[in-house]
């Protein structure tokens, strides 16, 4: 191979190697029902919606950067519980908070804003702060 056609290959694999990651990592978009059972609602608030002829409950979650929120099923939706984030509405991070758990234990904690700018919910006093989340030393 001559110089030229290396540097062509090079050039062409920069361009074409982020587009196919892009590709690769993106999630599915959220059912059209998911996404109306949330407008207006903020992360966290409870929902309901039909699927497929079934009923699904869950949290509203924020999605796409935060642009985009949906109602997530329980078993796949990510992040503290709904009466975390309810602990939290309208505090600031590192006020104190306390919320009783899905399983019915009474969690003390902290308001923590989540690592790429989701709301504060509750968190324990001795949980670690999430990764990329910015260290401002409280």
């Amino acid at each position: 191979m001559n110089r030229s056609t290396r540097l062509l290959g090079a050039i062409l694999s920069f361009l074409i190697a982020p587009l196919a990651l892009a590709q690769e990592h993106a999630p599915p978009a959220p059912p059209q029902e998911a996404v109306a059972a949330c407008a207006g609602r903020e992360a966290g608030a409870s929902c309901a919606f039909q699927h497929d002829g079934r009923s699904v409950a869950g949290s509203c979650l924020a999605m796409s950067g935060g642009t985009l929120v949906a109602c997530a099923p329980l078993h796949l939706r990510r992040g503290p519980p709904p009466e975390a984030l309810e602990a939290c509405r309208g505090q600031q991070d590192g006020a104190s908070c306390q919320f009783t758990a899905p399983r019915g234990e009474t969690i003390a904690g902290v308001c923590r804003s989540g690592p790429r700018g989701e709301p504060a919910a509750c968190a324990p006093k001795d949980l670690p702060p999430p990764s990329g989340a910015g260290g401002s030393g409280g």
